[in-house]
């Protein structure tokens, strides 16, 4: 057999005709072949993981930090949205009568717009734990309001009754946790966060002592009460405050001046309200949206994450109540792209492709979701890791297509799967 590389070259014995030969071998051996593609075969995988035990808990991985916006990629983290739907209260006498027509209306739609113009920003936490300078991030979640079943209108519904339309907030008939208005007005309470707007019992407004302030409410598990929205009186952005921290307590989170679980809050006795309101109060007062304050804006990286994580597991309350924006396939075949190191620890939901680049890796620990059609594809020099936890799947009662790999003739797609992990729905 003819072997080039064995030939001893010299400028008498090596020809012309051999230099040529040798310039073309080489040239031939750096071009790469056009890459080909085939799907990954996941069918003996899958008999394997029927077999194996399940170390995969639809509970999602509560490591915080897992769940942060990924601000250099913010595709990695899609922004969420809270489905809510709006109950205003009043007297079979309409006595409210600045909760009525179209100006009401609009009142509350305004006021869910404030709120998301807040959730656009977070800020610098002004009180936070000695020695510690806690980093921002965004909120990365906003707020729906729903349309009314079957028809284009939104979400906001009133009532007329004598029992229930008041928030008591003191007294024998005090009705703070009380949940009969919840029960008897709530609408898609599985899937929309109803938040009543209850004003104050007509006999209060006599009251020497009473005195309307800029809102108060309370929690209730599957729904929300807020009262103190006087629209004659307070613009409302005023109450964007209010209604933030409630949602913030129906998204898991806590107060922040007590133990929250959060190691970048700090523990303080909430008793400043403003900076301006004594000489202590001015390094005292905090900004944290599940602090009491006149100024409720910021949620720190714990916070955030904690929220995130709630979205990402299957059996939260929260995810509940989410706008499933991940079932529907992206347009234009977009396309998420890793070309470094990357690991994701945390559940995601997402309605791209993903595209593993030469020389990137992809290491998935935890649950991810991939919508109708969409796939994994492995370029040649790439690499898909499935750590033990991993799952992946579609949430939405469909099929994803599957994993590709490719191959150059010199390097191919790498797939490295642990025994453990699971793969689900895919096309067949």
């Amino acid at each position: 057999m003819f072997n080039l590389l064995s030939m001893t070259f010299t400028k008498t014995s090596f020809s012309p005709w051999l230099w040529a030969l040798a310039l073309v071998f080489l040239i031939t051996a750096c071009i790469s072949q056009p890459i080909s593609y085939q799907r990954y075969d996941l069918t003996t995988l899958n008999e394997t993981v029927e077999a194996a035990p399940a170390t995969y808990s639809s509970s999602a991985n509560y490591d915080n930090d897992a769940y942060l916006p990924d601000t250099l990629h913010p595709e990695y983290t899609p922004r969420r949205g809270v489905m809510i739907n709006i109950h205003i209260m009043n007297t079979q006498d309409t006595f409210y009568k600045i909760y009525e027509g179209e100006a009401g209306t609009q009142y509350m739609k305004n006021l869910v717009a404030t709120a998301n113009q807040a959730l656009q920003t977070n800020k610098k936490s002004t009180l936070m734990p000695t020695g510690m300078d806690v980093p921002v991030y965004p909120f990365n979640f906003k707020i729906y309001l729903a349309k009314k079943p079957g028809t284009n209108e939104a979400a906001i519904y009133r009532h007329y009754d004598d029992e229930l339309y008041p928030f008591i907030f003191r007294g024998p008939k005090r009705n703070l946790g009380d949940r009969k208005v919840l029960n008897k007005y709530g609408v898609n309470l599985d899937t929309e966060l109803n938040i009543f707007v209850m004003p104050p019992h007509v006999d209060s407004l006599d009251s020497k002592t009473f005195r309307p302030n800029e809102g108060t409410g309370v929690f209730l598990g599957k729904g929300i009460k807020l009262s103190g929205l006087y629209p004659e009186k307070f613009a409302p952005w005023r109450h964007q405050g209010n209604l933030l921290h409630e949602i913030g307590h129906a998204l898991g989170l806590n107060h922040a001046w007590r133990n929250d679980g959060c190691d970048d809050t700090r523990e303080h006795s909430n008793n400043c309200w403003s900076k301006d309101q004594s000489a202590r109060c001015d390094t005292m007062t905090s900004n944290n949206l599940m602090d009491y304050s006149a100024k409720q804006h910021v949620l720190t990286p714990c916070q955030i994450g904690r929220i995130h994580a709630r979205f990402g597991n299957l059996k939260s309350r929260s995810r509940d109540w989410l706008r499933r924006d991940w079932c529907k396939p992206a347009r234009d075949e977009k396309e998420i792209t890793i070309a470094a190191n990357i690991s994701w620890a945390g559940a995601r939901d997402l309605n791209t492709h993903i595209r593993i680049k030469t020389g990137g890796r992809l290491y998935i620990d935890n649950r991810l979701h991939l919508a109708r059609g969409r796939k994994i594809t492995v370029e040649p020099g790439g690499i898909l890791e499935l750590g033990p936890k991993a799952w992946l799947h579609n949430d939405c009662e469909e099929n994803w297509a599957g994993i590709d790999t490719g191959n150059n003739g010199r390097e191919y797609g790498e797939v490295i799967i642990d025994p453990l992990a699971r793969v689900e729905n895919t096309e067949l």
